[in-house]
Formats: C-alpha cells, sequence, structure tokens
C-alpha cells in the first residue's frame, strides 16, 4: 500500500512537471528571450499600423487579423531591419493569422495552454511605438473550445498591444494579443497559441474558388447592375463596375454609367459612406459601401452612427440625422440569380426650418435606403432607395440590381 501511495506521488509530481516550467524566469529573462521575435507591423506603403507581430520561427509570423484589413502585403520593422511580408493563412472566424516573412532569423519559443491563476506577461509595441511588458494573471478563459475563446487576463495596458504577445514565466508562448469588444478596454486579451497549428487546415478549408480569408474581389473582377428610377420621370440605364487595384483596404473601381465615359473612384472597404454618380436628366445615383461585407464578415459590432457622406442637397437645411441597422440574412432574387444576403436600412431625416421657401419643397427631409451584400459576389447585389419630399409627399425610389458579374 505504501509503495503504491509512493508511485502515485512520483507520478503526479512528474505530471506537474509536464505543465510548469523548468524553473520561473524572472521578468528581465522573459523580455530579453522574447523581445527578439517581437516585430511592428507596417502597411506596403510603410505606414504604422499601430500594432506587432510575433516571430513563431525562420520565415513566419503571427497576428491579429484586427491590424491586417483587407491588405496582403506588409512590412515587419525591429530597429534598422526590414523585412518584406506577405498574408500567408487568414482564419477569419478565429481573427488569427500567419505572415510569410523570407529572410526572417529567429529562434522559435515553445508553445504552452494558458492555465487559470498563472502569472503571464505582454510582450509587444505600445501602439506600434516602443516595445513594453505588462504582467498580470490569468483571470478567465472565456468561450473555451469555440471559435471566440479568449485568454483574459489581468494585464493592463494604458494602450493597445495589439498584436503582441503572451508569455508565461517560462517565456512560452500562450497567445496572441487581440481586442474585444466584450472585454475591459484596459486589460489584455489573447487568442490562445494552440491555435496556430491549426492555421493551415483551417485556411485550406475556406470555401471554394475563395483565396484563404481573402474577400475583397481581385483586379479584372466586374459588376453589371440595371439602375431603374420610378416615379416622376422615370428613366433606366445600365451601370458596369471594374475592379482596376486593390491596395490594403482601397478598392479602385473604374465606374461606367449609361453611355458617359467611365470616370475613376477609390472606394474604402472599411468606410461607411455614401457616394453619389451624377445620371443623365440631373438624376443621381447614391451608394452606400458597396463593399460592406467585409465588416460583416468580421462578425463584429459595426459602428452605425458614424455613416457619413449622404448627399446635403440644398445647404439652407439642416444635417441629416442618420440611423442604420442589420436587417439579418434572408433570400434576394436579381436577375443575376438568388442570393443569401445580409440586408441593410438606412434611416435619413431633417426637419425643414420654419418659412422654408415652397418652391423648394421638392427637397428631400427623409429617405430609405436598403442594400443587399452577397458574400459570393464581393459587393452588393440590390438597393432601394426611397426619398420624401418637404410636403411629405413620395418623391421617388432608385433600384438597381445585379444583371451579371465576373470575378475577372
Amino acid at each position: 500500500m505504501l509503495k503504491r501511495r509512493l508511485f502515485r506521488l512520483v507520478v503526479g509530481v512528474l505530471a506537474l512537471g509536464a505543465t510548469l516550467p523548468a524553473h520561473a524566469l524572472t521578468p528581465e529573462q522573459i523580455f530579453e528571450r522574447a523581445a527578439p521575435g517581437l516585430w511592428t507591423l507596417h502597411g506596403p506603403d510603410g505606414s504604422s499600423l499601430s500594432g506587432s507581430a510575433v516571430a513563431i520561427g525562420a520565415g513566419k509570423a503571427v497576428t491579429s487579423c484586427t491590424l491586417l484589413g483587407r491588405a496582403s502585403r506588409f512590412e515587419l520593422r525591429r530597429d534598422k531591419s526590414v523585412l518584406a511580408a506577405t498574408l500567408e493563412y487568414r482564419d477569419e472566424a478565429r481573427g488569427l493569422c500567419q505572415l510569410d516573412v523570407p529572410g526572417l532569423q529567429v529562434q522559435e519559443l515553445p508553445r504552452a495552454a494558458p492555465r487559470m491563476g498563472q502569472r503571464v506577461y505582454a510582450i509587444g509595441y505600445e501602439r506600434g511605438a516602443e516595445l513594453s511588458i505588462a504582467e498580470g494573471l490569468v483571470s478567465r478563459l472565456r468561450d473555451a473550445g469555440s471559435d471566440a475563446e479568449r485568454v483574459q487576463t489581468s494585464v493592463p495596458t494604458s494602450g493597445w498591444l495589439l498584436g503582441g504577445g503572451l508569455y508565461d514565466e517560462g517565456a512560452r508562448l500562450l497567445g496572441v494579443v487581440t481586442t474585444s469588444h466584450r472585454d475591459a478596454a484596459n486589460v489584455v486579451s489573447a487568442l490562445p497559441a494552440g491555435w496556430i497549428a491549426e492555421l493551415a487546415d483551417r485556411s485550406r478549408a475556406a470555401p471554394a474558388g475563395a483565396r484563404p480569408g481573402e474577400i475583397l474581389p481581385g483586379p479584372g473582377a466586374s459588376w453589371i447592375y440595371s439602375y431603374d428610377f420610378r416615379g416622376l420621370g422615370a428613366a433606366r440605364y445600365d451601370l458596369s463596375v471594374r475592379v482596376t487595384s486593390v491596395e490594403g483596404g482601397t478598392v479602385q473601381e473604374s465606374v461606367s454609367i449609361a453611355s458617359a465615359p467611365a470616370s475613376q473612384a477609390a472606394v474604402s472597404a472599411g468606410g461607411l459612406s455614401f457616394r453619389s454618380f451624377p445620371l443623365p436628366r440631373s438624376q443621381m445615383l447614391v451608394e452606400f459601401a458597396p463593399y460592406l461585407h467585409t465588416l460583416l464578415a468580421k462578425n463584429e459590432s459595426i459602428a452605425w452612427g458614424r455613416i457619413s457622406g449622404y448627399p446635403a442637397g440644398n445647404l439652407a437645411l439642416p444635417f441629416w440625422t442618420l440611423t442604420a441597422s442589420n436587417q439579418g440574412e434572408e433570400q434576394v432574387a436579381v436577375p443575376a440569380g438568388t442570393f443569401k444576403a445580409t440586408k441593410i436600412e438606412v434611416w435619413g431625416r431633417r426637419q425643414a426650418p420654419a418659412g422654408f421657401a415652397a418652391h423648394m419643397a421638392y427637397e428631400s427631409t427623409r429617405f430609405r435606403y436598403r442594400a443587399w451584400y452577397a458574400p459570393e459576389v464581393r459587393r452588393y447585389v440590390k438597393l432601394q432607395h426611397e426619398t420624401w419630399s418637404l410636403s411629405g409627399a413620395w418623391s421617388g425610389e432608385q433600384v438597381v440590381e445585379l444583371l451579371r458579374y465576373s470575378e475577372k
């Protein structure tokens, strides 16, 4: 009986030793081991992305997808070194991305699973500026076992350490620092380091026809829409859009309406703005965030209060008050086919001042804008834009529907 108890005790000690570092390092030693693997992340033009990337081995680094937007080319910088990097894997559901960085030479640190209550250290470039270290405890393992899993800590941060690393007392990588709307703003959360080994397989499981994690269209993609104005002065035109280039989160478009010469337009994929195109007969086509599906795909809250750009019309009227909401997914039928799309609705209102000229009664004081975004099309497939005049009368409706589209 005594031998059996001693055997169990030895096994327990060995098991405990397998989960703990051989010896706890000092914060200085942890920083010394981890720091060579931390790099600042920059756009292809050298602009700072206010975050870090963690080297995980020769030629490879990981970071939070939140930093990358829709870009595919980057630079990693440290001291006077500048390395070109390209997006290799994007796990959109989890928010973890891997970069291919030729020329990156660094000793890979071991990884470990986090434990409740253990002491941890977050190391990264605070707001992309200075390398810093902060200490705390694992306070919660949130949503464990799901794609929403987060290592929540008590590590304080006065700014972002986004994309940095979370390490234990043995300088083992526990996670990659990320942001979350559900966490307190002054503590650090991380994506589990165990996900790194799954990046390649999960990326390969992306929908057929889509590049790993890529949801923006590529150069040469095109869409043909029909434009109908229903109301006084009814009219119909064809609208042609073609992507000429994609740089970071900006899509350069060539837009042709009716027989007019093509115009060039730059669209921010993450923007929440209206834009207008002139039409014959003094009409105006109004579009809202053509590539909004890139934000919808992140499954995060969208700052609807930041919508801007709706045509002001007569400047004697006050600015528009805009409200928007996500109406959820539904099937929508257009000439190009039937698609599963997310429906977005935007309402605009403004009050005409007392004594506003009667002859300006045609000016709009209310509108409803609805658009349907289908990920497989990589753009909206339908929009409806209704307006009401100063007198409260319905002014008309613009309806734009997809006729056909091509990836290249």
